[in-house]
């Protein structure tokens, strides 16, 4: 697994969204249409939806990750909105 990092092999499953999607995704949802009909036009589930503008949303523009610094984490904690949860990041 070392030497597969090492020749830059990325493990596990392929992301779901592109990044275009996810921005036409953005852009739709700005525009009003409700996320459930966003998810459904791309074929994955209203979770996923979540889960990928909310991971997008904390990348910055060259890669680096943002939300790292909390204690002892690698990774920032992804907080999978419910109905009814108001999350400002999502509202753009």
């Amino acid at each position: 697994m070392k030497a597969a990092r090492a020749r830059g092999v990325k493990s596990g499953p392929k992301p779901k969204l592109t990044r275009q999607q996810i921005e036409h995704a953005r852009k739709l949802i700005g525009e009003g249409q409700r996320h459930e009909a966003t998810a459904a036009l791309f074929n994955v589930s209203r979770v996923t939806l979540y889960r990928a503008l909310l991971k997008a949303s904390l990348t910055l523009e060259g890669g680096e990750r943002v939300g790292t610094e909390r204690k002892g984490r690698a990774d920032p904690v992804l907080r999978i909105p419910r109905d009814g949860d108001y999350h400002p990041e999502l509202q753009r």
